[in-house]
């Protein structure tokens, strides 16, 4: 049975877990961002965790939030990742349609965003119903909130960096005539 599990930031082994399919995930060397991540963003408010019923950690979904001018909160899906021997299988889709988006209404957000890690996950997300953006001068910025600036400094010395990722989609949660530019954590 596959179930929703808390995080809990004082369990050592859901950590390790948690690393673990970051490292499957993204590779090994991002291991120390991984951990300054768990350290100033995973919480038990933005932090999704789906597990077999033994406890054994299937996928996990960091939403970091974002602010736009107007000070509303956005949602940056960050560090998604499903066990690699259990992909395919809709265990994410299923997380983020089912409980995360819901939850990110509730809350009041206004939207959600997110880079994807490779090309091929840009079809991937337009079946969620994100869409690519374009860059143009006439745009509102979605920028980091205090923890992810946080985060940022920590892990870079500054607040941002740039990004080799080409690709940058969003959700509105609420239909909008404004146009928005996403500025990734790793911009």
């Amino acid at each position: 049975m596959i179930r929703l599990h808390p995080y809990d930031s004082s369990d050592g082994v859901l950590r390790s877990y948690i690393l673990s399919l970051l490292s499957e995930a993204f590779g090994e060397e991002g291991q120390p961002y991984y951990e300054l991540a768990m350290e100033y963003l995973y919480d038990g408010e933005h932090t999704f965790l789906l597990s077999e019923g033994d406890g054994a950690l299937l996928a996990v979904a960091l939403v970091v939030d974002y602010v736009d001018p107007d000070k509303g909160r956005w949602a940056y899906l960050y560090s998604f990742a499903t066990r690699e021997d259990r992909r395919g299988e809709g265990l994410m889709t299923g997380l983020y349609k089912e409980v995360i988006e819901p939850r990110l209404i509730e809350r009041g957000y206004r939207g959600a965003c997110l880079v994807p890690a490779t090309s091929s996950l840009v079809s991937f997300y337009k079946g969620w119903g994100f869409l690519l953006l374009r860059d143009a001068e006439d745009v509102i910025p979605i920028t980091p909130g205090q923890r992810a600036t946080d985060y940022l400094i920590a892990a870079y010395g500054q607040p941002s960096i740039d990004n080799p990722l080409p690709f940058r989609m969003i959700k509105p949660f609420v239909p909008s005539l404004d146009h928005y530019r996403l500025v990734s954590p790793l911009d």
